[in-house]
């Protein structure tokens, strides 16, 4: 009897690997673990939300600065494995079909981040880069990048336009074109979300107005020096009865709206810009903060012949980074000024041009290098004339 019990104890442990309810249990997933980075989708396949997001109003901390900016976003900051950065930058966000989408500076996690297909223009990311703001009819709205939660900021139900809502770089104030007059004012969210008049924008005492004085141009697009000091506005002019879009630099440094300083202005006698003289009108145009400019003319549509201007020089240059001499739209500076996200379409094309967007490196133009264009799907864009407005977040936010 004893000799069979240890009989059976030896086989137990020799060959317990053998047996199911001895064996040791073998590795298995938790359906709650996170998805490793092997596991995210591929390049070309877009996440989408099944149901779209309703829109929030704007809640507000007894502190002044809205709940969600202090409390509710978990942070994104890039660690590494979060986003390649290059050139200081880690995504792209832009429009396709009125809806916002996300994308790595290297082409990676293509995301659609909105779905309403609403109008949407000015795309500006939020200080801390986890939100971004855009204008919408005569609204200013914000949508969350992780939960894509849209919030609506405030609304000029009695504007007639709302062209521009741009925060400047140090997060403490932000310009406003509103009805062609340009209010820089405190980022402050609560005051900005009570101020749905011009009237209430003026009551926030804001550093700076222009546009509302006899003879100063209507505004419209706006960029910020990197200091803060300077901002530079696509305002309207006439000339010889014609209007005209010129970009004007102007010093706020003094905060003194009776007596706007102007820097500089262009193109008008600084450099020709082809199409101009017909159509002078510019779509698109962004700043270093420093001194150099990109901007394009009209051709077709928003695109048109791309242009560098220097500040410091006073000259200005046709940039060719196809050498197809058209078309380009949505220029923009990465943050650190070394590359050049761009929009171009072969207008020789037509109606089955394909938009494609390029993200190089600056200093490389007019070398003869050739550029690969980021990997989107061919029929991703599917309108011609979408208003693309690309904007860079900053990998140190």
């Amino acid at each position: 009897m004893f000799l069979c019990l240890a009989a059976v104890v030896v086989a137990a442990i020799l060959f317990r690997d053998k047996i199911p309810f001895l064996a040791a249990p073998s590795p298995s997933r938790d359906k709650t673990e996170a998805v490793s980075s092997t596991d995210t989708q591929p390049v070309h396949q877009a996440t989408i939300s099944n149901t779209p997001k309703a829109l929030l109003p704007l809640v507000t901390s007894d502190t002044g600065i809205p709940a969600s900016t202090v409390t509710l976003e978990p942070s994104l900051t890039p660690t590494k494995t979060g986003p390649v950065s290059i050139g200081g930058a880690d995504l792209i966000a832009f429009l396709n079909n009125n809806d916002i989408w996300v994308i790595g500076v290297d082409g990676s996690n293509l995301t659609q981040i909105t779905s309403d297909g609403a109008g949407k223009l000015d795309l500006q990311w939020s200080p801390n880069g986890e939100r971004l703001f855009y204008i919408s009819g005569k609204c200013i709205q914000t949508v969350r990048l992780d939960t894509k939660e849209v919030t609506q900021v405030t609304c000029f139900t009695a504007a007639d336009f709302l062209d521009a809502f741009e925060i400047s770089p140090d997060g403490t104030q932000v310009a406003i074109s509103l009805n062609r007059v340009l209010y820089i004012v405190p980022f402050d969210l609560e005051a900005i979300s009570k101020a749905r008049t011009w009237t209430k924008l003026q009551e926030m005492k804001g550093c700076f107005t222009y546009g509302d004085q006899h003879n100063q141009a209507p505004s419209r697009g706006v960029r910020w020096s990197n200091d803060g000091k300077k901002i530079a506005v696509n305002v309207i002019s006439v000339n010889t009865g014609v209007r005209v879009d010129l970009i004007s630099i102007f010093d706020i440094s003094a905060c003194d709206s009776s007596a706007p300083q102007l820097v500089d202005s262009f193109p008008a006698a600084r450099f020709p810009m082809t199409g101009y003289n017909t159509r002078p009108v510019i779509p698109s145009f962004d700043w270093n903060g420093e001194t150099l400019f990109v901007l394009n003319s009209i051709y077709r549509y928003e695109l048109g012949y791309l242009y560098a201007y220097n500040a410091g020089t006073k000259r200005g240059e046709a940039l060719d980074p196809l050498e197809t001499a058209c078309c380009y739209t949505a220029a923009r500076f990465s943050p650190d000024g070394l590359f050049l996200l761009f929009a171009f379409q072969d207008p020789g094309a037509g109606s089955n041009a394909i938009t494609k967007l390029y993200y190089v490196s600056y200093g490389s133009l007019g070398t003869g290098t050739a550029y690969t264009p980021l990997p989107l799907p061919d029929d991703f864009f599917s309108a011609v004339n979408d208003h693309l407005d690309a904007v860079l977040r900053p990998s140190n936010k």
